[in-house]
């Protein structure tokens, strides 16, 4: 019965990104959710300005999207959503 922590984030400037979470160890994780399937770099656009903003408070990123390509790392991370696994 816990509810998790999940946020939309958008500032005055129209900046936003799709996903934020808080995991269980307190860490901020934010996600930018496209539905091409073609991975192009501008995806990190709002994941980028999210890190200057957040600095050392944003623990992971990754882009999500419908293509076969993906790249698993701490930060600028992407991976088909169908191999995505978000622990709540």
């Amino acid at each position: 019965g816990e509810r998790p922590e999940l946020y939309f984030y958008r500032d005055a400037r129209q900046h936003e990104v799709d996903l934020l979470h808080v995991d269980s160890l307190g860490r901020m994780n934010a996600y930018e959710i496209k539905s091409g399937q073609t991975f192009r770099s501008d995806y990190f656009s709002g994941l980028h300005y999210l890190e200057e903003v957040m600095g050392d408070k944003l623990n992971h990123t990754c882009v999500i999207y419908d293509g076969e390509l993906e790249q698993q790392k701490q930060k600028e991370a992407y991976c088909n959503y169908k191999n995505i696994t978000i622990t709540l």
